[in-house]
């Protein structure tokens, strides 16, 4: 390392942040680590995150302002303005703990890993706190445990409840070093509003030779509301999933056939969920027979076909295979009203899912 180049970078992309982001800039100015610089991103605020960030006389800060074009193109120049030999992400309304830095440098120093990831704490509104670690030992992987061990699990895995679980995407407890961003030329795809992280940790996680895991080290702290948490219907969201499917599975494709895989078919289901719960979201926003076209797009598109046809449920909770046979069946109208009584609470809905239920169990008897 260059004498004189901090060993971490810090990036934050801040966007009307003023409540919240003077408990992360403090968090990370009191590392134990001195030796790293914390890289501002204010992508637009309106608000006084730009006023609280001028305010704080430390030659480690660098604050930029820009014109608001979302977390990705703000986390994207933080990385072009970065020189530490690590770059690190938090968000504004988070907060690290004062080791964190020092922690994940020397574990990622001395396995030489291309990546570091720790656990992290989140904390709800209700003051309750859960702690997020992965299904994985703890340690060093090298390229080919990487793709035996962590690659697989990322996609999708069936857990001890039935449900389709995933390796945590988030980009918030990983460091990265510098020169493997660059030489790859990782960053982040600015086209994508949502599960930006997904794609981005994937493709580094691809590409790396190492990573180390420190498992149980619950170093980043992760807050969790009704504001910050995303509630919002978004026209494009399944759009934007097809991206990430289609991304992956050229890159999966290129070994073996993805979809011969047991883990593509999951992660596709995976990303249909959500879609789904996005369409409710909408729910008194758009209208019924706009809603009723979205879950009949889902159901219908060429990759939920592909993924009806190579996924196998067994080990599956009733709920998580409910939503496949409705998507094999192609039941969109069965989505909306379930959706509807599930999500909206819809009294005529929770009546037609009544009657669906009574003649489903009908023709279970007479088969």
């Amino acid at each position: 390392m260059v004498e004189g180049k901090p060993k971490v970078s810090i990036v934050v992309p801040a966007y009307n942040g003023g409540t919240t982001i003077s408990r992360c800039i403090d968090s990370i100015l009191h590392q134990s680590l001195t030796e790293m610089e914390l890289i501002i991103i204010d992508d637009g605020s309106t608000d006084r995150t730009g006023e609280i960030c001028c305010a704080y006389q430390d030659e480690r800060i660098k604050y930029f302002r820009k014109e608001n074009g979302g977390v990705s193109s703000a986390r994207n120049l933080g990385i072009s303005m970065a020189q530490g030999q690590y770059i690190g992400f938090v968000d504004a309304d988070d907060y690290v703990t004062t080791d964190m830095c020092e922690k994940m440098y020397q574990a990622g120093v001395t396995a030489d890993a291309d990546i570091c990831v720790c656990d992290y704490e989140i904390i709800f509104d209700n003051a309750n706190k859960e702690t997020y670690t992965d299904l994985l030992r703890g340690g060093l992987f090298d390229r080919q445990q990487i793709r035996e061990e962590v690659l697989s699990k990322f996609l999708g895995h069936i857990d001890g409840c039935g449900n389709i679980a995933k390796f945590d995407w988030a980009i918030i407890r990983r460091f990265f070093k510098r020169d493997f961003l660059v030489k790859n030329g990782l960053l982040f795809d600015e086209t994508l509003s949502n599960s930006e992280d997904c794609l981005f940790t994937y493709l580094a996680t691809h590409m790396a030779s190492s990573m180390v895991y420190l498992k149980d080290e619950k170093l980043y702290i992760n807050i969790r509301n009704a504001k910050s948490m995303t509630r919002r219907y978004l026209s494009n969201y399944w759009q934007q999933r097809c991206r990430i499917i289609d991304v992956l599975e050229e890159i999966i494709s290129a070994n073996t056939s993805a979809w011969q895989t047991e883990f593509f078919p999951l992660f596709v289901m995976r990303c249909v969920r959500p879609s789904f719960t996005n369409i409710a979201y909408g729910f008194g926003k758009v209208s019924p027979f706009k809603s009723i076209r979205e879950f009949s797009a889902i159901v219908k598109d060429a990759r939920v076909r592909k993924m009806c046809a190579t996924m196998h449920t067994e080990g599956l909770s009733d709920e998580w295979v409910k939503l496949f046979n409705w998507c094999r069946g192609k039941r969109y109208f069965t989505l909306y009203f379930y959706f509807m009584d599930v999500q909206q609470g819809n009294r005529l809905c929770h009546f037609i899912r009544r009657v669906q239920k009574a003649l489903e169990r009908r023709l279970q008897r007479k088969r």
